[in-house]
């Protein structure tokens, strides 16, 4: 049989046509099974599974039902609003003085705006962000940390943590942000 496939593909577009076809075809197949899987993880999180958010976070609206199309994302949207602007402002802090860090000094962020920033974490209605802001945070106080103590290589992997936290974080809020607007109807 090879020989027939082979006899037929004179030109040597067939077989390198069927790879590719294969390929595809199973890339589609993985697309619509991840989607699947983002669907039942976003309803999963949106019918109220995951419990509810700590104490001080945004009042409910009185519905109770868990299962409504957007009550998570406009509770990490309500915090986003009361405070985002203490994490924006730590960003700022820590990554306008990351330049001028050199071994034996350090521009410390400015202690009010980074106990703001650890607050806001704390009440963070979204356990994930929570985390990631914690993270962020820890790993950005050790990059700074290495820096000045002139460990290169800690300060590179600290960084690279941070910077995994920061991207999380932020794009579960513009997620949560792209989400939470009401369906057009």
């Amino acid at each position: 049989m090879p020989g027939a496939v082979l006899a037929v593909d004179q030109g040597g577009v067939l077989i390198p046509g069927l790879i590719i076809a294969a390929c595809a075809f199973v890339s589609t197949v993985a697309i619509v099974l991840r989607r699947g899987q983002d669907k039942r993880a976003r309803s999963e999180v949106g019918d109220g599974t995951t419990g509810g958010g700590p104490e001080g976070s945004a009042p409910s609206d009185g519905s109770g039902g868990g299962a409504d199309w957007g009550e998570h994302h406009t509770d990490l949207l309500a915090w986003q609003q009361t405070q985002g602007h203490h994490v924006d402002a730590w960003l700022d802090a820590h990554e306008r003085t990351l330049p001028e860090l050199q071994p034996g000094t350090d521009p410390e962020i400015d202690a009010v705006v980074d106990e703001a920033m650890g607050n806001a974490a704390t009440v963070c209605p979204d356990p994930e962000v929570a985390a990631m802001l914690h993270g962020m945070r820890e790993a950005a106080h050790a990059t700074r940390t290495a820096i000045t103590g002139g460990d290169r290589e800690g300060a590179t992997e600290a960084h690279s943590t941070y910077a995994r936290h920061r991207s999380g974080a932020v794009a579960a809020m513009n997620e949560a942000a792209r989400d939470g607007a009401p369906p057009a109807g």
